[in-house]
């Protein structure tokens, strides 16, 4: 329904600027007749030839308005379709069909533009070493690694107690027997 909209408002301008033509030809045709009978001996009257050229002035002005009209609801019609502007009126004038997948997926396949790398910084001078001390410092031997703990649980409440929170199966001391409903959380509520 849409799509007609603007072939009829192009049809109406059309039609409308063919109007004045055909007025116009009426006019000198009341003009002919008013200089024949002026030239019988008859007065015209003046209000009568001016009100014809204001109608006619009027008809020629809706035609170009018209004209403007159409005009400018074909191109924002275009530009809507062409996705230049967004459509300022969804109800009346159609959205662009949507972009093929095909499309869609080559614009997401291009990858960002990288920016321009900058060059590095100098790095700055290292000041010059100083002499070792005469005695030579003894290397501390690194720390033993602690044993990992483990956790274990009496009950949900000792549960709760150290932990605070319900217990689930990444956490060390889980077992079974904290989730009987076998949904991965244990001690589910607080005992205390």
């Amino acid at each position: 329904m849409y799509k007609r909209i603007i072939p009829a408002i192009v049809a109406a301008s059309l039609a409308f600027s063919v109007v004045p033509s055909a007025l116009a030809e009426e006019h000198v045709n009341v003009e002919n007749q008013e200089l024949e009978q002026n030239q019988e001996g008859q007065v015209a009257d003046p209000k009568k030839v001016e009100e014809g050229s204001s109608d006619l002035e009027i008809i020629a002005g809706v035609a170009v308005i018209a004209g403007v009209v159409a005009a400018i609801a074909g191109g924002v019609h275009w530009a809507v379709q062409q996705r230049m502007i967004p459509n300022p009126l969804p109800g009346i004038i159609p959205n662009p069909p949507a972009p093929k997948k095909a499309a869609v997926k080559k614009a997401a396949a291009k990858p960002a533009p990288k920016p321009a790398a900058k060059p590095a910084p100098k790095p700055a001078p290292k000041p010059a070493a100083k002499p070792a001390p005469a005695k030579q410092a003894v290397a501390k031997p690194a720390p033993a690694p602690r044993p990992a703990q483990t956790a274990t649980y009496k009950n949900c409440t000792d549960v709760w107690n150290k932990l605070g929170r319900s217990i689930y199966p990444r956490d060390a001391g889980f077992q079974s027997k904290f989730d009987p409903d076998g949904d991965g959380v244990g001690c589910e509520r607080d005992p205390r």
